[in-house]
């Protein structure tokens, strides 16, 4: 992180989601159970965002290796983890930051007044209050 960013960890209700407390610098909020599709940010289009993005850069990589292989099938053996880890790495950074931050809003984790420059920069005491008081039903 840089200069001492303010941040909340959110954390569904799933039995793998371990958190310490020994979080002192973290504020951890925890969503409600049942609620996930409607609360998590995550879950309401960066995923599909994501996914998209992902099965696009498989296919380029397929087309890219058309001659190497007789088969998608060996294609897809030949993809490492590593592989599959670089993969995913770029695909987030290819989600554009209007998608999250429309994801945020639509979940009632930003007020709308907020726009990307605001979300670049910064957040605000008043701002992670807002987030903290709006996020943890």
């Amino acid at each position: 992180m840089k200069k001492k960013e303010k941040i909340i960890l959110f954390v569904d209700s799933a039995t793998s989601h371990v958190v310490s407390k020994k979080l002192s610098n973290v504020p951890v909020n925890f969503l409600p159970p049942h609620l996930t599709s409607e609360l998590q940010p995550l879950d309401q289009e960066i995923i599909q965002a994501m996914k998209a993005n992902y099965r696009k850069s498989m296919l380029h990589s397929l087309l890219a290796a058309i001659g190497k292989f007789n088969t998608a099938t060996e294609f897809a053996k030949s993809v490492t983890i590593f592989d599959a880890i670089r993969s995913i790495s770029s695909v987030w950074n290819n989600v554009r930051e209007e998608i999250i931050l429309k994801c945020f809003r639509r979940a009632g984790c930003a007020s709308p007044q907020t726009d990307l420059q605001e979300q670049e920069d910064s957040t605000s005491e008043s701002e992670l209050a807002h987030y903290q008081k709006h996020c943890s039903l």
